[in-house]
């Protein structure tokens, strides 16, 4: 029944990160676990139990229960949980002195386990940013590639009209010299007329 009993509750911690989704769920979890551990030390009648297995949970609710303020009070009940099984299962004879060794161990594990923490969430959010640069990297290229060929089409445009505006300022001025030509060759004044059209 032992040997079930911490099976169980090592296939429970597996799915910590499907019992976190939700309050209920962290909830429940944390209830099965409790119940899971002192079933345990009923069972065993092993001292040592509370220490590893109150401890382990400890730093499990950490990862588990959301946001940190909730997680701390969880984690203060779990103290005193743990602290009446001790009274409870072991008589409450030495439990000042208990209390004087387990209590800087617990400390020591919350801040190992909210460092831990802290620096998987910040990875992760190093990667969410990661992904959203070079999604925003791909897109300005695109953008870029875009610009180029709008600035090239705008560059032609501009030089068509320009050569346009060109060619028919010149044909105008040819027009306007051939008619003078003209006039002058209808006066007689070929000569004059000649050399119009040969500027032309």
């Amino acid at each position: 029944l032992g040997e079930t009993a911490t099976s169980t509750r090592s296939m429970l911690h597996w799915l910590s990160p499907v019992a976190s989704a939700t309050h209920s769920r962290s909830a429940v979890y944390l209830v099965v676990q409790i119940a899971l551990v002192l079933a345990l030390i009923t069972l065993t009648h092993y001292e040592m139990l509370i220490y590893g297995l109150f401890i382990g949970l400890i730093g499990e609710t950490l990862g588990l229960v959301r946001p940190l303020k909730r997680s701390f009070a969880v984690i203060l009940g779990l103290t005193a949980a743990m602290f009446v099984a001790r009274g409870l299962y072991f008589s409450w004879v030495g439990i000042f002195p208990f209390m004087i060794t387990i209590l800087p161990l617990i400390f020591f594990v919350v801040i190992y386990v909210y460092l831990f923490t802290r620096q998987l969430e910040e990875k992760k959010r190093a990667e969410d940013l990661l992904e959203d640069l070079e999604i925003a990297h791909q897109q300005l290229s695109e953008y870029a590639v875009r610009i180029e060929a709008l600035t090239l089409t705008n560059e032609r445009q501009r030089m068509a009209r320009e050569l346009h505006d060109t060619l028919a300022q010149g044909l105008a001025g040819i027009i306007l010299q051939l008619e003078a030509a003209s006039e002058h060759q209808e006066q007689g004044h070929n000569e004059k007329a000649a050399a119009i059209v040969k500027q032309t």
